[in-house]
């Protein structure tokens, strides 16, 4: 819609303000009728989509180096990234894996959220279930929130995308042990 000169400045600029405000207006509406999306409500997938995001709850990220010696033995050095949602104050039958997803691992924990209790038995907790030492797990997003990223610093002999597969095999028979 083209704004209208009546002749004057001030018609002008009405109608330039109203074209704009109706096409703000619009947006704003489009953005209202979007569905809502969460980690617990994932928008809908194709097959193509699911396929290339299904480790997204594990995600392994390379170490870099500046030197150019290429170390002699096979094992890659990197960091494994786990999406978590957690539930503290759960009963201590309940301590576990609760469920997991394509894009996140959601534990329970019978410690409260308070001066981090509930982030040393989440440590705990994952450090149970994938058979690592403590030292190597650390949350590295989220210590005031449900939603955390922990870091899974390990050296692992072989391809890191098998390891990908063991965590996420571990944490299956643990959910299905509860």
């Amino acid at each position: 819609m083209k704004p209208q000169y009546s002749g004057s400045l001030i018609a002008s600029r009405e109608a330039i303000n109203a074209e704009y405000w109706h096409d703000s207006f619009q947006e704003l509406e489009m953005s209202w009728k979007a569905p809502f999306v969460s980690p617990l409500n994932p928008p809908p997938t194709t097959l193509n989509t699911m396929a290339s995001a299904s480790q997204a709850a594990i995600r392994f990220v390379l170490n870099t180096t500046k030197s150019k010696k290429v170390p002699s033995s096979s094992a890659s050095t990197g960091t494994y990234y786990l999406r978590c949602h957690v539930k503290p104050g759960a009963s201590k039958d309940r301590e576990g894996v609760a469920g997991l997803t394509n894009d996140l691992i959601e534990l329970c924990v019978s410690a409260r959220a308070r001066e981090g209790e509930a982030n040393k038995a989440v440590v705990k907790v994952l450090s149970d279930i994938l058979q690592v030492p403590k030292s190597e797990l650390q949350i590295t997003q989220g210590l005031k929130s449900r939603d955390k990223t922990v870091a899974l610093n390990t050296r692992v002999a072989g391809a890191p995308e098998h390891f990908v597969g063991t965590l996420r095999e571990r944490l299956e028979k643990s959910m299905d042990d509860t």
